[in-house]
């Protein structure tokens, strides 16, 4: 008789840890959202004290994201993943995931999101995220 196991077959423990990675960084992301960068009790110190600590690193962020930083540094690094450069494809095309979803959250669309799917084809690439047979 076979044994029944509730783990996941060795081929998918790294699909169902990415994914729970991913649900995790979103989670985490849109809490630093709406908890620190669009918060209204925050942004009340901010016009008394406006060289504060916490203010000035919300317009750091603010500016990075006029500016598109996010965005474009996950777009740099799922290319680097795509293009095969250097032996740590798997973990560039996992910083270029993660920081594609950073981007997205944060409303750096126009880069972000070509970004996930040049990540997301760089692991399938790589058949990370191939089902077992």
């Amino acid at each position: 008789m076979q044994q029944l196991t509730a783990t996941a077959p060795p081929g998918r423990r790294g699909l169902v840890a990415t994914l729970a990675a991913c649900a995790a960084w979103l989670a985490l992301l849109y809490a630093f959202r709406f908890g620190f960068m669009e918060i209204e009790a925050e942004s009340d110190p901010c016009l008394n004290d406006p060289l504060g600590a916490l203010c000035r690193a919300r317009a750091v962020i603010g500016m990075s994201i006029h500016l598109q930083l996010f965005g474009t540094a996950a777009l740099v690094l799922a290319l680097a993943a795509h293009l095969r450069l250097g032996r740590f494809r798997r973990a560039l095309a996992l910083a270029g995931l993660f920081a594609a979803l950073l981007a997205l959250v944060l409303y750096n669309v126009r880069y972000g999101a070509p970004a996930a799917v040049v990540a997301l084809l760089a692991l399938a690439d790589m058949g990370a995220l191939r089902r077992a047979a």
